[in-house]
């Protein structure tokens, strides 16, 4: 079970990355005066989702890692994450304990 909590941690940042290259790639289109393919904006919005899911679910389950999920996507969405910043907004949405402060239970 823990390895299932460490993953969601590690999931959770495979997929940060997975929305950062996706979003570079679409820049580059429009940087080259090109329409980035229409399922490039629901891939994104893909990835923002399973973000979502994934870090609910750990905590739901009452993972160790939760508050990992979290101050990594706080980190990230103060980085400028776009994704981090989206899937925190949906998650406290349903629980505001994802945009309380650290610490708080």
């Amino acid at each position: 079970m823990a390895d299932d909590q460490r993953g969601s941690l590690d999931g959770v940042a495979d997929l940060l990355a997975e929305h950062a290259r996706l979003l570079q790639e679409k820049a580059s289109y429009l940087e080259s005066g090109k329409t980035p393919p229409t399922t490039m904006n629901f891939q994104l919005t893909k990835v923002v989702k399973l973000i979502t899911e994934t870090a609910q679910a750990d905590r739901d389950r009452g993972g160790e890692h939760s508050g990992e999920l979290r101050t990594l996507l706080k980190a990230e969405a103060g980085g400028g994450s776009l994704a981090a910043d989206d899937a925190l907004d949906l998650l406290a949405d349903e629980d505001p304990w994802w945009r309380s402060p650290q610490g708080g239970g």
